[in-house]
Parts: C-alpha cells; structure tokens; sequence
C-alpha cells in the first residue's frame, strides 16, 4: 500500500497498482490513483482526481476540483468538508463557500451530515428523479425514453429539487424540505417535519383536498403524502381548496399559518403548516376560516361556515349552509358595493369586529338574516318577509328594522332604536341596555323579552310601566329606560311577555 504525499506546489501524484493513498496538500494537483482502491485528497486548490480502476475515495479538499471516477464503484466524498453542497445535473457540485466542483464515473456522493445538502433537478426537460433519501438512492431516467441514465447512492443528502418532468421523491426520517418544480411530481415526506416548498416555483399554487397540490401556469399537479407545511410562493395568490368534499372539514387560520382538516368519519384531524396563502374555498362541511393582515378571499361553500377576514381588505363569501361572518370596517369594500349575496343560502349571520360598525339601507343585499353588532353605531335593516330576522346591535345606538317576517330585535348597550315591522316580533331588553326606543310595537302581537330581569310575570313588569306624552315607558332603573312609542299602559296584558 502506497502512502504519496505532495508539496506545497503543483504536483503530479500517481500511485501504484496497490490500494493507495494519495495527498496533494497545496496547488494545484493532479493525482492519479491507478489500479487498487485508492484514498485521493486533493487538499487546496483546484486540483484533478482521476481514481482509475479499483473502488476508490475521491475528496477534492478545498478549491473547484474535477472528481474522475474510472471504472470501479467510486465515491466522492465531502464529508470533512464544512460546507453544504448540492448536486446538480451534468455531474456539477455547488458548494456554499463557492467552489464548484465536476464529477464523472462517480457512482456513491457522500455529503457533510451536519449540513442541508440538496439534490438539485434544476427544472431539467430532459430528465426526471425516482429518490429515496431514505434508502440513500438516487436515480435519472431519460424523460422521453423513459431509459436509466444514471443512477447512484446518495448519503447525507436532506433536501431535493426536482426536474421540469414527473419526479418521485421520497424523504426520510430527517426533516426534509421538497422544492415545488413542473411536472406531475409524487412527494412522500417520511417520518420528521417535511416541507414541500414552493416559494422559488413563480406561480400560484392551490391546495386541494387529498394532499394534491395545482401547479399555476399548466406546470401541473402534485401528490403530497407524509407532508407537515406547504409553503406557496409570496409573491403569488395562493389558495387552500375544500373541494366541496363533505368527507371532512376545515379549520383555516391563515394569520397564524396553520390548516386543521378533521374528517368526518375515521382517523384524524391532520395538521399542516401553510405559508403564504391568500385565499381559502371552504368544503361542503362546517368549516372555520380565518384570513391574515393581507386581503383575502375567504369562501365557506355549503356546510355551517364561520368566516373571519381579520385584518385587510377582505372578501367574504358563506355560499350554502348558516354561515357566521366576521366583518369590520376594513371589508367595507363588499358591503357598500351593491347588491351581493355574501351570506348565500341558509339562514346567515353578519357578525361585527370590535372597533367596527355597519350601516347598510338593505341587509338582503349581502344574504344575511341575523346581524350582530359590535360597540360603535350600527344601522341595519331587513326588507324580506318570508324571513324572520335576529338583530343585536351590541354597543353603541343602532338603529335596527324588521320587516314583514317573526323577527327578534335585540339593540343592547346604548341608546338604540328598534322596529319590527309586520309580523310578530321579539323585542328583547336586558340590564344594561340603557334606553331603548320601540317606534312599532303591535299590541296582542308582538312580545317583550325581559328575561334577564327574572319577571314571574308581565303583571310584575308592567308595575315599572307608567305612560307619557310619547308612548308607554317602563323604567327598570339603573339608567335602564324601555320606550314603547305610541302604546298606552292599559293596551298591555297577560301576553305581553315572551
């Protein structure tokens, strides 16, 4: 066994026909191993390792070095190298201190395992991957023939990229990140928190039931399995797609980056990290959608949908089922566009932020039936009598109006001022109400809903009654004021009371 060391200069190193071990220190090298199964390190400066035949070890060391296998099963190895590196197509390894190296009759590349190193497909038309990172396998098919052209071990390797056709990658028990390419690709995570990545990808992608991910600009679909966080491209409009399946249901929270997908029978719910997506398409279920600080578009589809733009100009759509929305001013855009049907079909709820109000002259406009308001001054009116509306107007004096329907009227905190409409309407009043006006009450028809004050009977209320130049007046105290405008005292009975 030969044991050649070279100088500082430039030295042309060649071992015997035995295994050797071949080092050319400083310069630029040439070591050539020849027959045996020889250990060659280059050392610094850009050196060329030619192995020769035999299974030799080739370590080009620092510098842009050419790694020539020969015949035999060789290694390049860059395993005492404290850099990242990435294989690319053509037999060319980056590494990230900037060296570049060329390898060729290589059939094992071991990487630095403290380091994220990374196959990379660079979005090759000609070829495409089948990897195992966890069988350490790596092998590129001719996209067209479909005929093997390479194939090798790959140790160490964490990350991959894939080509422009359909790759088949699989990770392994590491935390591995896939980057999004075009093609028909397959991504199988493995154990640990994988990611499939397509932030560099240059288009939108969309999410959809069963792990399938839509490529933008025809660069077509992925199948994800074993995956814990999608990440779409920033500068892009990325969507999560419930697909109208009502084989499960979501919870979306696109502020806090998180997807929960609970299926309706079996096994779950599972869990994802999702990172700059924009808009959400609800599933046929119960879903809880929430959007970011950007402007979304959020869509519940059927099922019984609460929908939460947070902050941002955001557009809100329940489609079927009785849906809550979450609205403040920031949306306003919608609401005061015209006539939309936000709420959809079923019987939908308009639900106000704090620090937000709402003033609309017709609240079928956006399909919503029951309202509730929020601390500021909402005015809100129905205008459908085949429908029986449910407003609370929470803080601040709201102006709300019923129409032809049974509707239940609820103003809370400040001074508000209800009006049914036809038909038999609730009005409901509770301590802290302050002093509400009720400017249509129907005598025999419409009730008062005073529950929280714990009357036995309305005999018991109406001894708070006493009338006034403008209606019948009950005063509960505690500023607690309740007006029924152009109704007398002896006009209420026993039916009084809801």
């Amino acid at each position: 066994m030969g044991h050649i060391v070279g100088t500082a200069g430039d030295d042309d190193l060649t071992g015997t026909a035995a295994d050797d071990d071949i080092f050319g220190r400083a310069g630029e090298d040439t070591l050539r191993g020849e027959a045996g199964d020889d250990l060659l390190d280059g050392g610094l400066g850009n050196d060329t390792l030619k192995g020769g035949s035999g299974d030799d070890v080739l370590r080009g060391g620092a510098g842009s070095d050419s790694l020539k296998g020969g015949t035999g099963h060789d290694t390049a190895n860059y395993e005492d190298r404290d850099a990242a590196i990435t294989l690319k197509p053509r037999g060319r390894v980056e590494e990230t201190g900037g060296d570049v190296d060329q390898i060729e009759d290589i059939e094992k590349i071991v990487g630095n395992a403290s380091r994220i190193n990374t196959i990379d497909g660079e979005n090759s038309t000609n070829s495409r991957f089948e990897i195992s990172l966890a069988a350490q396998t790596l092998a590129i098919f001719d996209a067209q023939t479909g005929a093997l052209i390479d194939d090798f071990t790959v140790t160490h390797f964490s990350d991959v990229i894939g080509t422009g056709n359909g790759d088949s990658i699989t990770g392994d028990a590491g935390n591995n990140r896939f980057g999004g390419s075009a093609g028909d690709d397959s991504l199988t995570g493995g154990a640990g928190f994988d990611t499939a990545d397509y932030s560099a990808l240059g288009q939108s992608i969309t999410l959809i039931t069963g792990g399938g991910v839509v490529k933008g600009g025809g660069l077509g679909t992925d199948t994800l399995e074993e995956m814990e966080r999608i990440v779409g491209d920033a500068g892009q409009i990325n969507t999560i797609d419930g697909g109208n399946s009502d084989a499960s249901a979501f919870t979306v929270d696109l502020g806090a980056g998180t997807l929960q997908v609970a299926p309706i029978s079996g096994a779950g719910p599972f869990a994802f990290d999702v990172e700059n997506f924009t808009d959400v398409i609800g599933t046929a279920s119960a879903d809880r959608i929430t959007g970011d600080a950007g402007d979304n578009i959020l869509s519940g589809r059927d099922g019984n949908d609460t929908l939460w733009g947070g902050a941002g100009d955001d557009t809100l759509t329940g489609a079927g089922g009785n849906d809550t929305i979450w609205w403040d001013n920031a949306d306003r855009s919608w609401v005061e566009g015209g006539a939309q049907d936000i709420g959809g079909a079923g019987y939908d709820t308009l639900q106000v932020e704090t620090g937000s109000w709402f003033r609309t002259s017709n609240l079928d406009n956006y399909g919503f039936e029951a309202f509730v308001g929020a601390e500021h001054s909402d005015s809100v009116i129905g205008f459908r009598d085949d429908v029986g509306y449910d407003f609370a107007g929470g803080a601040g004096d709201d102006t709300l109006t019923g129409a032809g329907g049974n509707d239940t009227l609820r103003g809370g905190a400040g001074n508000d001022t209800l009006t049914g409409g036809a038909g038999a309407d609730t009005f409901v009043f509770a301590a802290g109400d302050d002093a509400d006006i009720i400017t249509d009450f129907e005598t025999g028809i419409d009730t008062l809903d005073l529950t929280s004050f714990g009357f036995d009977s309305a005999a018991e209320a109406l001894g708070l009654a006493f009338d006034t130049a403008e209606g019948v007046v009950f005063d509960f105290g505690n500023g607690d004021v309740l007006t029924l405008r152009d109704v007398t005292k002896s006009q209420l009975g026993d039916d009084l009371l809801a």
